[in-house]
């Protein structure tokens, strides 16, 4: 509520806290929250958040949406307006019309084109009958017969695969489950993993790729990204959200697609709350998800019970932990888990502590999944490069991380390595040997994906005429290549030595894929006069960014990019402006004129096409700037006049 009402956020703040804060935002305010999908059914809880409430301005309203009749009562009851004299009725919401879900179901089933005979028309109503009106159903029902013909196979779907469905509260779950049943087996198994998850869970939609393919249910990352989006397409999965580079980010499942999931799983698949429900796992449990809150009670419970303690723990294949429920048992428990595939312990631990548990994860030979949130925490225990199977490794807070194992490389598996997404660069200072970081190594990391940072490039050589390091990793999507260095001893590099060719070589040697997204090149210890001739080649480039490369004097044709959307130059006292080369694919130099062009004429210069965002600062002989579309211009240039 406070973030609805342009609170940022601040760590560390008590549940009081909030709530002065949330009364201080609203006090004598008129206001109207949305409570969405609310199953809080406790009295108390609803009394104590009136009371934040009562300070708002006459007319302040309450919205809230349930499924269960016991929230709308207890919560309208509760957050009545003082003045009123009866109960508020809750508004029961109804199903769609047999009409509107006709109207819904052509829509998505047949792209809005309705089946001209009339029999294939009735048939298709009567399978929205079992639908209920809810959109969900239609929306799931829709997906399968869009691959059938209207004609003859809708008529053998009701008769054959609806008379089946459950006529009782659960119908409308049975009619998901239709959907369900024409998932092919590995989607299957991928859609019940969510289960794990409660309702309402934001998912990563990456680390749901990355779980899928480590329990095996897919062979690649792609292939799991592609499942997933079938899944969206037919509907479980919903609210999806992008990237910055339009890739899947994050999503949300119905709640009644969660009850689907819950009802298909069973007992393979279980989230338990309490400790004495750890050592009666069902045999037939493959993946478990534990929140306990009572540590000590499940630590009393299981102590000096070995495998007994666990019952059927030596069968699960994955858990997830919301705190760290074993002390110094952590060793016997946890190797009761013998033949887990993905580990992953959510609650926050301290470097000794974390240090100590990895050790004992180094036992846990079909490991594939490590995910560990650790802080203080300034090496990886050496028995962590035992786990040959281990295809992700995710230490979240690991800020303190210094070095890696001498023997990482026997991670002959490992995918993913994860120390730090908190903050854009890690804290390591160097790489064991032979695990593939130089630039020729790079060469053959082709299926590196997302963002690559590239450093100490001050200290890289050319590796040969011709060798484009980076062209074939066409997944990557943003890079920077850094030449910084301190000032004081400048990397050990003779000044005397001339660095201009040297460095524009290697930046030649760094021509990415064409798929490139964003990029960044800076450092004050790239002494190129220009940059590389790659550059107008990246078509599908929104981003770019030049900073503190202070002998750089002319930019490649950059508005020969299309989708270029973002500019920032920064600190290059020499940049004297943009190379129109007219697309030759040369970086010539023509006497450029102070400007983003070397043009001297207003209407022959170069147009951004999809540029809305310009930021020039510390480029003092950049004196002009073209006319721009759509943008939203930012400089801090005295000098610089922007011609309207």
């Amino acid at each position: 509520m406070l973030r609805s009402v342009g609170w940022e956020s601040q760590a560390g703040l008590e549940l009081d806290e909030l709530q002065s804060q949330l009364r201080g935002k609203i006090k004598g305010k008129r206001f109207l929250f949305v409570l969405d999908d609310v199953w809080e059914e406790n009295i108390e809880s609803w009394e104590l958040l009136g009371k934040y409430l009562v300070v708002g301005a006459p007319g302040s309203k309450v919205l809230v949406t349930t499924r269960s009749t016991r929230v709308a009562e207890v919560g309208g009851g509760t957050l009545k307006s003082e003045t009123s004299t009866g109960n508020v009725v809750p508004y029961l919401l109804q199903g769609l019309s047999i009409d509107e879900s006709w109207n819904l179901f052509v829509k998505k089933a047949l792209n809005g084109k309705a089946p001209r005979n009339p029999a294939a028309e009735k048939t298709g109503r009567l399978i929205l009958g079992k639908c209920g009106g809810v959109p969900l159903a239609i929306g799931t029902i829709s997906g399968i017969l869009r691959s059938k013909n209207p004609d003859f196979e809708w008529q053998l779907f009701l008769q054959d695969e609806f008379e089946s469905t459950s006529k009782d509260e659960n119908a409308i779950v049975s009619t998901l489950k239709l959907s369900f049943d024409h998932l092919p087996s590995h989607m299957k198994k991928c859609f019940t993993y969510c289960k794990l998850f409660p309702k309402g869970h934001k998912f990563d939609v990456p680390l749901l790729v990355q779980l899928w393919v480590s329990q095996g249910y897919v062979e690649s990352e792609d292939t799991s990204l592609s499942c997933f989006r079938t899944l969206w397409r037919r509907s479980f999965f919903q609210d999806v959200e992008m990237d910055e580079f339009g890739n899947m980010s994050t999503c949300g499942m119905h709640d009644l697609i969660h009850d689907l999931a819950d009802s298909v799983a069973g007992e393979k698949i279980l989230r338990i709350t309490s400790s004495s429900a750890l050592k009666n796992i069902p045999s037939n449990t493959r993946h478990l998800a534990f929140f306990e809150e009572d540590r000590d009670g499940l630590r009393e419970e299981t102590d000096g019970g070995g495998d007994d303690a666990l019952g059927n723990a030596s069968r699960v294949r994955t858990l997830i932990c919301c705190k760290s429920i074993w002390g110094e048992e952590w060793e016997q428990i946890l190797l009761g888990f013998r033949c887990l595939r993905v580990l992953i312990m959510l609650e926050e631990r301290s470097g000794s502590d974390a240090t100590t548990q990895l050790h004992f994860v180094g036992k846990l030979k079909h490991l594939r999944y490590l995910g560990f949130n650790c802080y203080g925490m300034d090496r990886i225990p050496a028995s962590v490069t035992n786990l040959p199977n281990l295809q992700v490794l995710k230490l979240k807070s690991s800020y303190s991380l210094k070095e890696l194992p001498r023997d990482f490389k026997k991670l002959v598996s490992l995918k993913h390595l994860d120390f730090n997404p908190q903050y854009s660069e890690s804290f390591i200072t160097h790489m064991p040997k032979g695990i593939g970081v130089a630039l020729d190594e790079l060469q053959e990391l082709n299926a590196l994906r997302g963002k690559l940072i590239v450093k100490n490039l001050t200290k890289a050589e050319p590796s040969g005429a011709g060798i484009n390091v980076l062209t074939e990793k066409l997944r990557l999507q943003s890079l920077v290549l850094d030449w910084s260095r301190d000032d004081d001893n400048h990397d050990n590099v003779d000044d005397a030595v001339p660095r201009a060719t040297h460095d524009e070589e290697i930046l030649e040697m760094l021509c990415p894929h064409p798929n490139l997204k964003k990029l960044m090149i800076r450092g004050s210890g790239y002494e190129g006069v220009k940059l590389c001739n790659w550059l107008s080649g990246l078509v599908y480039l929104v981003e770019f960014s030049l900073k503190d490369c202070k002998q750089c004097k002319y930019l490649p044709s950059l508005h020969l990019m299309p989708c270029l959307a973002k500019l920032i130059i920064e600190n290059c006292p020499q940049l004297e402006g943009i190379v129109d080369n007219g697309g030759r694919g040369d970086n010539s130099v023509s006497s450029p004129h102070n400007s983003l062009t070397t043009e001297k004429e207003d209407d022959k210069w170069p147009r951004f096409p999809c540029l809305t965002y310009l930021y020039i600062k510390g480029c003092p002989k950049l004196t002009r700037l073209p006319t721009f579309p759509t943008v939203e211009v930012s400089w801090s240039c005295p000098e610089l006049a922007w011609n309207h």
